[in-house]
């Protein structure tokens, strides 16, 4: 499963990049590269290195609860891999540029890149998949169960009273 996960993230991270280093050949005249030296679309900056931190702190508290939750119950790593790919595509760009090098202008002038699209891409259809998944469940009688304890989701049937409702949460 880590593999999967390991293995989209790193393919996001390698498209980003050439698409940039393609982007900022010159060789499209409808493609101009811009410096995003901030997060959220420029709106929120800082000195990039605690950009960077910050980016990986929030990647790895991702990876180790909502990753771990989403293939836990039975959603594919590949999804967050592909999140945590963006991420870390955006982050290589800040710890070697001190910012982030967009080139995509959308039709509302926002200025993006691969790796927004695989951050937004990927967060939509991870949702998704959670909807379907317990929709999916809860045709099967069955349930996720968050345990409080353990920090483990886990699929159980739905009326299983063996859980303690204190330190479980149902979906």
């Amino acid at each position: 499963m880590r593999g999967l996960s390991a293995g989209s993230a790193a393919g996001v991270v390698l498209a980003d990049q050439l698409a940039k280093m393609f982007a900022s050949s010159g060789r499209v005249p409808a493609v101009v590269p811009v410096r995003n030296p901030g997060l959220a679309l420029g709106v929120l900056a800082g000195p990039p290195l605690l950009l960077v931190a910050g980016g990986v702190l929030v990647l790895a508290m991702f990876l180790a609860v909502v990753g771990r939750w989403a293939v836990q119950v039975g959603i594919s790593p590949i999804i967050p891999g592909v999140i945590a790919g963006g991420s870390l595509a955006n982050a290589l760009d800040r710890a070697q540029f001190g910012a982030v090098r967009d080139f995509l202008t959308t039709p509302w002038g926002v200025v993006i890149d691969v790796a927004d699209i695989a951050v937004v891409v990927g967060i939509v259809v991870l949702g998704v998949s959670l909807a379907l998944r317990v929709h999916h469940l809860r045709a099967t009688s069955r349930t996720i169960t968050f345990d409080a304890r353990t920090l483990r989701a886990m699929v159980v049937p739905a009326f299983d009273a063996s859980y303690e409702g204190l330190r479980t949460r149902q979906l």
